[in-house]
């Protein structure tokens, strides 16, 4: 979680410069997929579509225009010192 990973580089000695969650549709598809359904895995055909298709504009919008409250993952950019 943001909190956590933020609390942990500065303790380590790193300065903040970005700390934002990205693939927030991979969110909910994790959520759908292994929360709600119960799978254990991705479909090989389900990935190869998201991959090829939604995560590409996905990426543009998050990279270039809005930061998601939410996200599958994040993405930090610390400096030490």
């Amino acid at each position: 979680r943001r909190p956590e990973l933020r609390d942990k580089l500065r303790q380590a000695g790193f300065r903040m410069e970005r700390l934002d969650y990205f693939n927030f549709a991979g969110y909910f598809a994790w959520w759908w997929n292994f929360r709600l359904l119960r799978r254990r895995a991705f479909s090989p055909s389900a990935l190869r579509l998201f991959d090829r298709f939604l995560f590409p504009a996905q990426h543009a919008l998050e990279s270039r225009l809005l930061r998601p409250p939410i996200g599958q993952s994040l993405i930090a950019v610390a400096v030490a010192g």
